[in-house]
């Protein structure tokens, strides 16, 4: 089974490999008062900071106009190094995710950024998967096999831009039998019990109990 314990030592052990001779800064920017949003720029400092990564965070008003935001994204882009722009964001503030450069964007924000790689989110929902449906062991810090799940139906919770909808798309990729459900899906809690694997890409605790499952479902929570 999955361990994370040792694929997060593995992927410690390489990116301190990869740094060691770079002066790379990881920049954050996030606008407003988010709680969850805050936990999580917290999380990303220490982990940053405890891997000898240096960090620019920005903190902005909500009300930032967005000249003054495409000036700092902007700026960034030139430094060239890489960026985080947190969500969620003011609604008048997301034109600034399509100028971040595809270079630094390491969250695959900007919906024109073409790279083959997965977004952090759905890269460990894909890890996480291989470990329980594939007969392999997971070898190193990266299983580069494709899953194939044309035999899985997968209802995915929630379809939000940094999780949902990129999790819908890569399971659309490996030819999965999807349900999508949001806000305005009646009766979730039917279509639900009828899927192999339900992931859940909302931030509402305790939505998702046994009613919604069947007795051999895989369940992932990407939405604490």
């Amino acid at each position: 089974m999955f361990d994370i314990t040792k694929i997060k030592s593995e992927f410690e052990e390489v990116i301190k490999s990869q740094l060691k001779d770079t002066q790379a800064t990881l920049n954050i920017i996030q606008f407003g008062e988010d709680f969850a949003s805050t936990k999580y720029i917290n999380l990303k400092l220490k982990k940053a900071d405890s891997l000898g990564i240096k960090t620019n965070y920005q903190k902005l008003p909500m009300d930032t106009n967005l000249e003054e935001a495409t000036k700092i994204v902007n700026e960034i882009n030139t430094q060239n190094q890489p960026l985080i722009v947190q969500l969620p964001l003011p609604d008048h503030l997301y034109p600034i995710l399509e100028i971040i450069k595809p270079s630094i964007d390491i969250d695959l924000l900007n919906p024109k950024n073409n790279s083959n790689l997965l977004p952090p989110t759905i890269r460990a929902i894909d890890l996480t998967l291989k470990s329980i449906l594939l007969e392999e062991s997971i070898n190193g810090y990266i299983v580069k096999s494709d899953l194939d799940l044309s035999d899985q139906t997968v209802a995915v919770v929630g379809q939000g831009k940094l999780v949902g909808l990129p999790l819908t798309k890569y399971l659309n990729e490996r030819r999965a039998n999807i349900i999508t459900i949001d806000e305005f899906t009646k009766n979730p809690e039917k279509l639900t019990k009828s899927a192999d694997i339900v992931i859940s890409a909302v931030g509402k605790p305790k939505l998702i109990n046994e009613s919604w499952l069947n007795n051999n479902s895989i369940v992932i929570d990407a939405g604490t």
